[in-house]
């Protein structure tokens, strides 16, 4: 059984990973590790094979860790799970969601407006992850958002890369603002639109996004 210092390493890297300040291809070396961390080499090793079940690292052994580049077909499949789960969420959100949520969620978009407004790209990101666990914590099934982040590390990834071109910020905002309203009018139809609208952009964009940064993916196949 892993420690309980391997799943905090892992959770640390794999925020690390996914907003880009790890970058991917870059060689991660033990010895630095277990002086960032303060521990011995098993909890890092834990840690890291954590993320290679999550793809996110990859492990030669006897020679290097590196963070994985960004794989364009799990990104879809993560965006292809993510998609059903949470259109079911806004789904049922639509149809009650506590008075208390609701406020919860709107003070989540009024403090991603006031991190747009200075744009604090870094931050809303986080505001950003946080308003779609608030999603699903509305609905009481918080345990699968986490499910859903350990499965969208490339999806992030490409969303992070996305998320400072121009105009992206205020879409993803005021996206999100037409979700919770949706929800709060009880318009199911529009809730679960705007959801799969939501979480299609980024995925679209995948190929622009491979094009600008070449050395962050992985190549295409070939025949």
């Amino acid at each position: 059984m892993k420690a309980r210092n391997a799943f905090h390493i892992a959770d640390v890297l794999r925020d690390k990973i996914v907003s880009l300040e790890l970058r991917p291809g870059t060689v991660l070396t033990r010895s630095e590790l277990k002086l960032q961390f303060n521990t011995s080499s098993t909890p890092i090793r834990d840690g890291l094979i954590i993320l290679e079940e999550e793809h996110l690292v990859e492990i030669y052994p006897q020679h290097m860790t590196r963070v994985s580049l960004i794989d364009i077909n799990a990104a879809r499949l993560g965006q292809f799970h993510r998609m059903a789960l949470e259109i079911e969420v806004v789904r049922r959100l639509a149809k009650f969601c506590p008075p208390d949520r609701l406020d919860q969620i709107r003070a989540n978009i009024e403090f991603q407006k006031a991190l747009l407004s200075i744009r604090q790209m870094d931050k809303l990101s986080i505001a950003d992850a946080e308003f779609h666990y608030l999603l699903f914590q509305a609905v009481g099934v918080e345990d699968l958002w986490s499910l859903v982040r350990k499965q969208s590390g490339h999806m992030d990834r490409l969303r992070n890369l996305n998320l400072p071109l121009k105009g992206k910020a205020e879409q993803v905002v005021a996206e999100h603002t037409d979700i919770v309203e949706a929800i709060a009018a009880g318009d199911v139809s529009t809730a679960e639109r705007v959801v799969r609208i939501h979480l299609s952009h980024t995925i679209d964009l995948a190929p622009t996004l491979a094009a600008r940064h070449p050395d962050y993916f992985q190549p295409p196949l070939t025949a």
